[in-house]
């Protein structure tokens, strides 16, 4: 039962005080017909200013009435011997079983000896989700390699920013597994398995800026994520070849072919520096600061990589990338080709095949010829703890005869095909030097 009996010494006022002593006290005076549950939405708001009716059923419990018309529950209670108000929520979008549910609570947390009214100020001051990030920022700048942090901020931007205002205490666990559940619908496991990961790094990050809350990452399931095992099939190599020698633009033409021919990761050949190739010695060097390990890869140039290499050099003398994006583009080395792989693609009859198992097909074309896992791992750049100390004592030879002897197997079942490659150059084509 709610009682719109106001209690004024409850409040800190003397019984005979009709008026407002503090601010929180009622404005207009008490009621005095008693109400019930069922009629609550029948209490009449005041003139003007406030009213409060208790809840006789749970003490502390009340509801407020303005001249505006809301109705809003609070819990009132003496806390350290100061009168204060916690507001519960509006009705009768909070219903007055929850409201006392929540009044309870409340009354537990004080019986305590706790304060919530200075738990939710505590709550206020905790980071947003951008400080979070700002400070993950500054220290993933030192610990992390330069394309990590491109493919975090890609991932905050696209999926995070949103949330940016929020403050990392409000975001809950159930807001966490919509938003991956929806990235795994809408964007790919993978990818809602990235986002997840890098989330939880921003709430344990964000403990060195003084966030004192849970991880509502902790205890999601992941995604089952399934290794991609595509790659160029025997019989798929030569319609591969022919479809690729008929694009009419050689950059993008020669940047798949490196893929395929040098077994590395295609963010790496797009921007690929004419001052780390070695046109001499047949070898093109990673540094550590592209590489997705961290360290430094030299890549053996087989036959075929090395001609393309060096008919691009030929063409094109000037300029800093070996595969130049479109004149004043931001990055200023090819961007991502999509369109193109997309013609090419369907030119060949190739259906599932992306550009990064181009990748995967060098590697199973050495394993295919016999070529050990280790060497396999060095040709591709992998990092792997448990052989890192015999990667360590390898050196470019078994590396080039392997990246070899696939070329050479790819080219037999390629045919004449292969040749048209390095049949044109750029200038003959009339080529643009575009992204797609």
């Amino acid at each position: 039962m709610l009682s719109n009996r106001l209690r004024p010494t409850d409040l800190g006022a003397k019984p005979t005080d009709r008026g407002p002593s503090n601010d929180l006290e009622d404005e207009t005076g008490a009621a005095t017909n008693p109400i019930h549950r069922r009629n609550l939405e029948a209490l009449e708001p005041p003139a003007a200013g406030r009213r409060y009716v208790y809840d006789e059923r749970q003490p502390g419990l009340c509801v407020c009435l303005t001249a505006a018309g809301t109705k809003t529950f609070y819990y009132y209670a003496k806390v350290n011997g100061r009168p204060q108000r916690n507001r519960i929520g509006p009705f009768p979008s909070v219903p007055i079983e929850t409201a006392r549910a929540a009044a309870k609570g409340l009354a537990g947390e004080v019986a305590k000896g706790r304060d919530p009214m200075e738990e939710k100020r505590a709550a206020r001051q905790q980071p947003t989700l951008a400080e979070a990030w700002e400070s993950f920022l500054t220290w993933g700048t030192e610990h992390k390699r330069p394309g990590s942090i491109k493919e975090d901020k890609a991932l905050y931007e696209s999926f995070l920013e949103h949330w940016k205002g929020r403050r990392l205490a409000k975001i809950t666990r159930g807001e966490v597994q919509t938003l991956h559940t929806r990235i795994g619908s809408d964007n790919g496991k993978v990818r809602a398995n990235r986002v997840l990961a890098l989330l939880s790094s921003l709430f344990n990050h964000a403990r060195d800026i003084g966030f004192t809350g849970g991880n509502p990452c902790t205890g999601i399931r992941r995604f089952k994520e399934v290794a991609r095992d595509r790659y160029l099939l025997p019989t798929e190599i030569q319609p591969f070849f022919k479809a690729l020698a008929a694009e009419t633009n050689a950059t993008t033409r020669d940047v798949f072919a490196a893929c395929l021919l040098t077994g590395q990761r295609s963010g790496n050949v797009k921007s690929m520096r004419w001052a780390d190739v070695n046109l001499e010695a047949a070898t093109w060097r990673i540094p550590p600061d592209d590489a997705k390990a961290g360290e430094a890869i030299v890549c053996p140039l087989t036959p075929l990589a090395l001609e393309i290499l060096r008919q691009r050099k030929a063409a094109d003398d000037n300029g800093p990338w070996v595969f130049p994006g479109r004149s004043g583009s931001k990055a200023g080395h090819i961007a991502e080709p999509k369109e193109a792989w997309k013609r090419i693609c369907k030119r060949a009859g190739l259906e599932g095949l992306r550009i990064h198992d181009l990748r995967r097909s060098s590697g199973s074309w050495q394993a295919a010829l016999g070529a050990s896992l280790h060497v396999i791992g060095k040709a591709l750049g992998h990092r792997n703890q448990a052989t890192t100390a015999i990667y360590a004592q390898l050196d470019t030879s078994p590396v080039r005869q392997s990246l070899t002897a696939a070329e050479a197997a790819l080219l037999t079942a390629a045919g004449d095909s292969a040749k048209l490659l390095t049949g044109a150059t750029e200038e003959e084509e009339g080529g643009d030097n575009v992204d797609a």
